[in-house]
């Protein structure tokens, strides 16, 4: 049996982060119409002279491609205006002229979000994918990465330093976007979430101005920014990070018996517990579509350790393996590997999350019952474990707007289809799925966001916190989405 890579494992492209944030419950004030009912035809193409980038209305012809997200489940959305910024200065007046008109904004970097939140009806979009630089600095070793920048030409980047920051791995989710939700990925049990690695941020405010976020100009607002999900604060146009030193790893992949699943999920658990952070290994519990249940492991050690690491995982499940393989690979090789390549498929799915505190036997048995479930339907399904301990660990509850920091598994509920007339039986699933951990969950992880997820359910104790700031920077709500991965 041939080995799997996380695409495959993933059920087709999303990989680990794909994921978004968007404003969270239905309070926001209502903005002011006056201005926007005289907005005409002229008007927009005032802006889109005074801009390096480009402004897609509804009659234009790129319009229905540009509104696109990787989800084909929103085409049918109506944003007000597509807006294709090429620099800051052009994110700066579109925030002028969406706060004269008395409009609604939503930004978008990947466009992978669960919700479809940068591509809202009745909002201007600012897609920022043409806006996509990456910088390297070899004195401070930090890089600066543009809003637009996907996880796959960050990491080709800075591989050529050897240098690397800890992201998810779907190659096309956007890198400033996943940050701010958190981003955990298959380097985070050694370096902690992506934003733990963030150094500083410009960010466009409402009212036009950009301003500077750190640990020492606008402690607050970095705060928010350090996995508050989606930067409700303002629109993020570019991210500084301090970088890791590569290290020569490998990859390996397991495959057990579905009569093994419980002991699987319970055992990885317990591996966790006795492996310090150089090893990384995700749980996959899923159906092909014809009923068969597959329970696979894929994982990353460094590559003196990846044969240890396999036999001890196996050990600690108590099972043996119906196939175990590693491979040594380099940094861009590991990325392909785990990514599926540099690029995604567009794919209808519906999914959600669950941040479980620890990870037993009960629960392990409901996670296989809910995929069982939706495997006699003959469903194509997953329920996927990453680890959410290690270096995440090693930064206080409410140090960053990421909550969860003492919890134990991300378990992500996912559902591939093949047209949207299965969304509504999917969404069901996920719901019910969601009621069957419910004792060991948490909550919700923001880069996974569903629709209905409360701030709560998502920040914690942090929502407040969040909640707070928002209301300084963004009193009437006008921004809905800051940046999408």
């Amino acid at each position: 049996m041939r080995s799997l890579n996380r695409r495959e494992l993933l059920g087709g492209g999303i990989g680990l982060a794909a994921a978004t944030a968007a404003t969270l419950g239905s309070t926001a004030p209502v903005l002011a119409e006056g201005s926007a009912k005289g907005l005409g035809p002229k008007n927009w193409e005032a802006l889109d002279d005074e801009l390096s980038g480009s402004v897609l209305l509804p009659d234009d012809d790129d319009y229905a491609t540009d509104k696109k997200l990787f989800n084909p489940a929103f085409d049918s959305r109506s944003p007000t205006a597509v807006i294709r910024p090429r620099s800051r200065g052009d994110v700066e007046r579109v925030m002028e002229f969406v706060r004269v008109h008395g409009l609604k904004v939503s930004a978008r970097g990947g466009g992978h979000s669960y919700v479809g939140a940068s591509a809202a009806d009745d909002t201007v979009v600012l897609d920022l994918r043409d806006y996509h630089g990456i910088s390297y600095s070899s004195s401070s070793k930090h890089v600066t990465i543009q809003a637009g920048a996907d996880l796959y030409s960050v990491h080709e980047a800075l591989s050529a330093h050897d240098r690397m920051i800890p992201t998810g791995t779907c190659p096309t989710v956007g890198a400033v976007g996943l940050a701010l939700g958190g981003g955990i990925g298959v380097d985070t049990r050694r370096y902690g979430t992506t934003s733990d690695s963030l150094v500083s941020a410009h960010v466009v405010l409402p009212d036009g101005r950009t301003v500077t976020a750190s640990a020492d100009s606008r402690p607050d607002l970095f705060w928010a920014l350090r996995g508050g999900g989606g930067g409700l604060n303002g629109v993020v146009t570019d991210l500084t990070f301090a970088t890791h030193p590569l290290h020569s790893q490998a990859s390996f992949a397991m495959a057990f018996a579905d009569s093994d699943a419980e002991e699987v999920i319970t055992g990885w658990a317990s591996w966790l517990k006795s492996s310090d952070g150089s090893r990384w290994a995700s749980v996959k519990i899923s159906t092909d579509g014809h009923g068969t249940m597959k329970v696979n492991v894929i994982g990353v050690a460094d590559a003196d350790d990846a044969r240890d690491a396999v036999n001890s995982l196996a050990k600690a499940t108590g099972a043996r393996p119906d196939s175990a393989t590693y491979k040594s690979r380099s940094h861009m090789d590991l990325v392909d590997y785990l990514g599926g390549g540099s690029s995604s498929d567009r794919e209808v799915f519906a999914a959600g999350t669950d941040v479980l505190r620890s990870v037993g036997s009960s629960t392990a048995e409901a996670i296989v019952a809910a995929v069982k479930k939706r495997s006699t339907a003959g469903q194509k399904t997953a329920a996927i474990l990453d680890p959410l301990d290690g270096a995440v660990h090693d930064v206080e509850r409410s140090g960053t707007a990421f909550p969860w920091r003492s919890q134990t598994a991300s378990l992500q509920w996912y559902a591939s289809l093949t047209s949207t007339s299965g969304l509504e039986d999917a969404r069901a699933w996920v719901e019910a799925s969601h009621e069957g951990v419910d004792s060991a969950s948490s909550g919700g992880y923001v880069n996974y966001l569903e629709p209905g997820d409360s701030a709560e359910r998502c920040f914690g104790e942090n929502a407040a916190k969040l909640a707070r700031i928002r209301e300084h920077y963004d009193p009437s709500h006008r921004i809905t989405c800051g940046l999408e991965v």
